[in-house]
């Protein structure tokens, strides 16, 4: 009894401490279970909320310098079944403690791998966090075998180890959201910025490309300038379509929203890839064709595909391997309980997957910050799965990504569905430019704009006024 006190004291004392360390209760934890049942060897581990591993927190040398056991493991998945296996699964299985002076004819005993110390008995107790096995205490080797009095006083250290366990969770899931919030913050941030650069950059840009058109339309269509002309449009645009990027990273860009099929989009962004990407690359598609529709721009979901289907083929083209891209159609609170974040609803799932070298788990959580790549200096800008992310996050969607190095990358794109019923007819636009001899005023803080929407309009036929003041200077 004094023992069990001192080591409810100490783990207590532990678990309030400021400077928290699980590894440092799980060793006092281990070192009083051991001592309450002369025990030479034992573990003590916690299962991984969300991989569901039996993670050794504190183990003895039966581990280490003892042991022979190839590729030897601290950290043990649960089986295909949803069980663990061996004798240490049974507690966990069962959430019941047990032991045995007789292991090898337990009937959970599947046999000890190669090289691993005898045992002559064992011991293990489920540490419990409301009524669900969160973590275990196990004991091996006791001098004189074990009996319900050990389960008893190792039953006890497990409920305050289970305290430990509740912290270490707590901390966890706080850090976790932590990181999120602060990278949350550095995208809106940078988002801000890049948007505030955007829009300047587009009042430069705008001159530059009226003035351009009219040059060439003013130039005869055999002059040597017109090609001169033909270049400077040719990256006048390209820089446009950067900006458009950043404003859609940013969240500030115009969306052409209409019901929208992405069984359609996908199948011609993986016509239009096929003939760029190398023959080692085998393309798999498994498209639900009765998945719904979503409310999106076209262009803009266009260039999603694009984005992730080009990344995934670019992680491949060295050595080869398979490029997945399938769509279904989900409800997330009962097919994907796991995803966070989205409103109650139905919604299209794309997933791309590679087979590739993968992702350190240090830099994938950067991956969809604006201008981190992995890739060359000259293979990418690190704008794509930014420019990915705002857009899918503008409609209302989200974006996951795991990979494993050496076996891939997955990522997972969900999109809201419209239901049948919001689903309206779109007219297509006349592009018959408008004219007419009307007044139009004009107003705008920039003088090159005006100048060439000054232009433009007379050309048009439209006549036209400028304010007596600047736009900057009016009340």
């Amino acid at each position: 009894e004094l023992h069990i006190n001192r080591a409810k004291a100490d783990i207590s004392k532990e678990i309030m401490s400021q400077s928290y360390e699980i590894k440092k209760i799980s060793d006092i934890t281990l070192a009083y279970a051991r001592k309450l049942t002369n025990s030479q060897h034992g573990f003590v581990s916690s299962i991984d909320t969300d991989t569901l591993e039996n993670v050794g927190h504190t183990l003895t040398d039966m581990f280490g310098a003892q042991c022979r056991v190839k590729d030897q493991r601290f950290s043990f998945p649960v089986g295909k079944d949803g069980t663990y296996p061996a004798l240490w699964g049974v507690a966990l299985n069962t959430k019941t403690a047990f032991f045995t002076n007789t292991p090898s004819s337990h009937a959970g005993a599947a046999g000890l791998p190669e090289g691993h110390i005898p045992l002559d008995n064992f011991l293990a107790v489920p540490v419990l966090i409301e009524n669900e096995a969160a973590g275990l205490i196990t004991l091996a080797n006791s001098e004189h075998g074990y009996s319900s009095r050990d389960i008893d006083s190792v039953t006890r250290l497990s409920e305050i180890y289970a305290l430990a366990l509740h912290r270490y969770r707590y901390e966890l899931e706080r850090d976790s959201m932590e990181n999120q919030l602060r990278q949350m913050q550095r995208i809106e941030a940078i988002g801000t910025l890049a948007g505030g650069i955007a829009h300047d950059f587009n009042n430069i840009l705008f001159p530059l490309v009226g003035f351009v058109e009219l040059l060439m339309e003013d130039l005869p269509a055999q002059s040597p300038l017109q090609e001169s002309a033909r270049e400077v449009m040719n990256a006048s645009l390209r820089a446009k379509d950067l900006v458009k990027q950043i404003l859609t990273f940013s969240r500030q860009g115009e969306q052409e929203l209409k019901p929208l099929k992405l069984q359609v989009v996908i199948k011609e962004v993986m016509k239009l890839l096929r003939a760029s990407i190398p023959k080692t690359v085998e393309f798999r598609l498994r498209i639900d064709e009765d998945c719904g529709q979503i409310l999106a721009d076209p262009t803009q979901v266009h260039q999603v595909i694009m984005n992730l289907v080009t990344n995934a083929h670019h992680a491949m083209q060295d050595k080869g391997g398979v490029l997945t891209l399938e769509l279904e159609e989900v409800d997330i609170y009962s097919l994907k309980p796991e995803v966070i974040g989205l409103k109650p609803g139905r919604y299209a799932l794309m997933t791309v997957s590679d087979t590739g070298e993968g992702i350190q788990a240090e830099v994938l959580d950067k991956i969809f910050d604006p201008y981190f790549t992995t890739k060359p200096k000259d293979k990418g800008t690190g704008l794509g799965l930014s420019v990915v992310r705002g857009i899918v996050k503008t409609g209302n969607g989200d974006i996951r990504a795991a990979s494993t190095p050496g076996k891939g990358t997955t990522i997972e794109v969900f999109l809201p569905l419209i239901s049948k019923a919001a689903l309206d007819e779109t007219q297509d636009p006349s592009n018959a430019l408008p004219t007419g001899d009307e007044s139009i005023l004009l107003v705008d803080d920039e003088a090159a704009v005006l100048k060439v929407m000054t232009l433009m309009l007379e050309r048009l036929g439209y006549r036209f006024r400028i304010p007596e003041r600047p736009m900057q200077e009016a009340s």
